[in-house]
């Protein structure tokens, strides 16, 4: 699924917003902590969800509390063993590769479903051009 070109700047202007407002309201890092809190807890998780057939409003929405809820958590866990900075790092990283894994699989298993229904169609046909030869089969 694309993303159409409307909606990428939509989602541009949306991210200026929220970086302008928080760097006017809190300044230089209150901008770095929401242009960072993009970057690593909803672009990762935005990337899984674009292997699904949800659509962009749905993607962008989820991959904002699903990255507070799911990056936040595998973070904290990898952090007690880690150092808490690679963690950061680690979980993001961990994110988008379940997403690559997850969409190749999710082809994987409809590049297999669509060969068996195209090998089924096949038989089908093949069944109806047996018939069509037989002599003591009737032709519609």
């Amino acid at each position: 699924m694309e993303i159409k070109k409307d909606d990428l700047i939509f989602l541009g202007i949306i991210c200026a917003i929220l970086i302008i407002a928080s760097s006017l309201r809190l300044g230089f890092t209150g901008a770095l902590s929401i242009a960072i809190i993009i970057l690593v807890f909803a672009i990762p998780v935005y990337f899984f969800l674009n292997k699904l057939d949800f659509t962009f409003a749905e993607k962008t929405i989820f991959s904002v509390f699903l990255g507070l809820g799911i990056v936040g958590s595998l973070t904290y866990y990898i952090g007690l063993v880690i150092k808490f900075r690679h963690a950061i790092i680690l979980s993001a990283i961990l994110v988008v590769f379940s997403g690559i894994l997850f969409g190749m699989i999710k082809n994987k298993y409809l590049n297999n479903q669509s060969n068996q229904e195209n090998s089924a169609e096949e038989k089908t046909v093949e069944a109806n051009n047996d018939n069509s030869n037989n002599p003591n089969h009737p032709n519609p």
